[in-house]
């Protein structure tokens, strides 16, 4: 029987978010196995989006405030989301952030996920503006399950500012197609080819800049620095790629602002176009005057096209640029800042070169598009599986009980077989009978599992450290029986009666370990550690820890009462019976080594 689609539906207010910012991660998810939606008003690329798999609902939601047609989106969302029952609904940008996370919960989404593409508002705005927009955060976040946000810097504002309990929010950052904006795949030839086409003469220097024709994109800034580049380098060109946006209040005709700038006669614009990829090795330079921004893709695609980057100072760019490394940072709407540092640039190409390649190999390691998608799927299968425990909640009461029982039972029965053990342990070595040692479970809390101890005492600290050996000598006599048989772990029964562990679940973990998990791998810690578990029945410490992992992680997803009881029965089996999975493969465990 085929497991039922997890239906998620995205919603933003305009189609240029979808094809250039979200198509992506739409088409990811498709191949994911989710079935998704996108709502957005009308506009072009509908029948694109439906041939990746992606159905389209157009619901009209103005960038503007507009009190009558936001009440008919908020309806329509409503409708729409209490028709279709999608078990997620993640939100893009302010507006469709706040009505349809607010639709979404009074239609019953259960899992509501908002992605901060830039929190609207800076240190700088206007004590009315920083109030406004931090009570629609606030707003909209009191629907939110998970808040994704594109930068480091607002999560830390978001926090400061109480916008969020700060547990719904993760980092998520910004990623492009590394192999498509490859600047080994574009020829000199090609470069001149396309300059050609384009009219651009041969030997002249070109600065580029991709943005939406607002004034929030700094372009007055950006038109009267290049004035003052042209007095020191004449023969060079600004090519400015981004669509006209009358439907923002700082809109622009591009056209009256270089004529009022005095740069008319070199500067191109392309407007939108769809084959940026192909653009970006025309540039010598790559400049981004921008007031506000999220986490900017332009800057993202221009590193990974091996550009050096001119940026201002902001939340944003400065996850993006790393200051005489990658490129400049230059202050907000400083014209004479931005000037010098293009300047700078074209008067020492070689460490222009230098920073391209820097730019290129940061994105490689930070800003793959995969690593995004990653966190979104990671995210979404956190979310699904809380949703899970908390819905089998007699199993989880059952669980509980059973616990107790056992562990209460198992003490009082074993307590002769412990006082034997304790003897032999103290006969055998000098120490304390009990290991105590730190682990991390259920949500990252510690605790101190009870184990009888198996080794020389301050073994950690000698030969192998935290890996263990079939014929390691740290094992005393005693403790290689109690390993044989597992009974090394029975003094954990007390952690299970404490509610620290349960019987079933992964293994208790080191903290040095948890601290690098990624994504994936944090979600074994969603559950109680266990005396056994689904990796233990696999093959124990014969397997490595990226198969453990694996295997735990499917327990967290998959759990029930019942599964429980049968990896009771296969553990007792698999330890006295076949007696497998002692030690690693070649007698030695897999170290955890990342």
């Amino acid at each position: 029987m085929t497991e039922k689609k997890v239906k998620i539906c995205h919603v933003a207010a305009v189609d240029i978010t979808v094809k250039f910012l979200l198509q992506e991660q739409l088409k990811f998810l498709v191949k994911e196995g989710y079935d998704v939606s996108v709502i957005y008003s009308e506009g072009r690329w509908k029948k694109e989006m439906e041939a990746y798999g992606i159905k389209v609902k157009n619901i009209k939601i103005t960038r503007k405030i507009t009190p009558i047609s936001d009440l008919i989106s908020l309806i329509k969302l409503f409708l729409y989301f209490k028709k279709e029952k999608f078990d997620i609904v993640h939100t893009h940008t302010p507006k469709p952030a706040l009505l349809g996370q607010m639709a979404a919960k009074f239609a019953g989404v259960p899992v509501i996920v908002n992605t901060v593409h830039g929190l609207y508002f800076q240190k700088n705005s206007s004590f009315l503006k920083r109030k406004f927009y931090i009570l629609t955060e606030k707003i909209g976040a009191r629907f939110s399950t998970l808040i994704f946000s594109q930068n480091k810097e607002d999560i830390q504002t978001m926090v400061e500012e109480k916008i969020a309990n700060p547990q719904k929010i993760k980092y998520l950052g910004n990623g492009v197609d590394i192999e498509r904006f490859n600047p080994l795949k574009f020829s000199e030839d090609f470069v001149s080819s396309k300059k050609r086409e384009l009219g651009i003469e041969e030997g002249l220097k070109v600065i580029g800049t991709v943005g939406r024709l607002v004034k929030e994109k700094g372009y007055f800034e950006l038109f009267l620095a290049f004035k003052k580049v042209l007095e020191k380098f004449p023969r060079t060109l600004l090519l400015v790629i981004g669509p006209k946006d009358f439907e923002k209040n700082d809109a622009f005709l591009p056209e009256d602002l270089i004529k009022e700038c005095g740069v008319e006669n070199n500067v191109l614009f392309l407007g939108e176009r769809l084959d940026v990829e192909e653009l970006y090795p025309l540039m010598d330079i790559f400049v981004l005057a921008s007031y506000r921004e999220g986490f900017p893709r332009t800057i993202i695609e221009a590193m990974a096209s091996g550009k050096p980057v001119v940026a201002t100072d902001i939340r944003g760019c400065r996850d993006a640029v790393e200051n005489k490394y990658t490129g400049i940072l230059v202050p907000v709407k400083n014209r004479d800042k931005l000037a010098e540092a293009i300047i700078n640039l074209l008067s020492r190409p070689a460490e222009a070169k230098k920073m391209g390649e820097n730019s290129r190999k940061k994105t490689e390691k930070e800003f793959d598009e995969r690593l995004i998608f990653d966190r979104i799927k990671e995210g979404y299968k956190s979310i699904i599986c809380h949703r899970k425990i908390k819905s089998r909640l007699f199993q989880i009461v059952l669980k509980r009980v059973f616990d107790i029982v056992v562990s209460l039972i198992g003490l009082v029965l074993l307590s002769p077989l412990f006082l034997l053990v304790a003897v032999l342990i103290k006969l055998d070595s000098s120490g304390p009978v009990f290991f105590l040692q730190e682990r991390i479970g259920k949500n990252k809390k510690s605790f101190f599992p009870y184990k009888f101890r198996t080794m020389v005492q301050g073994a950690a600290d000698k030969g192998l450290g935290f890996t263990v050996a079939k014929d390691d000598e740290r094992i005393t006599k005693t403790g290689k029986f109690l390993r044989k048989y597992g009974i090394d772990e029975f003094p954990q029964l007390i952690n299970v009666l404490k509610g620290e562990m349960s019987l079933v679940g992964p293994r208790p973990t080191l903290r040095y370990q948890v601290e690098k998990y990624n994504e994936f791998e944090k979600r074994r810690l969603l559950a109680k550690p266990g005396l056994a578990g689904w990796a233990m029945v696999h093959g124990r410490n014969s397997l490595t820890w990226p198969e453990r992992i694996k295997y735990d992680v499917w327990y967290v997803d998959n759990w029930s009462f019942w599964l429980d009881i049968k990896i009771i029965f296969k553990t007792f089996y698999l330890i006295f019976i076949r007696q497998e999975g002692v030690y690693g493969k070649d007698g030695i465990n897999d170290p955890f080594d990342r």
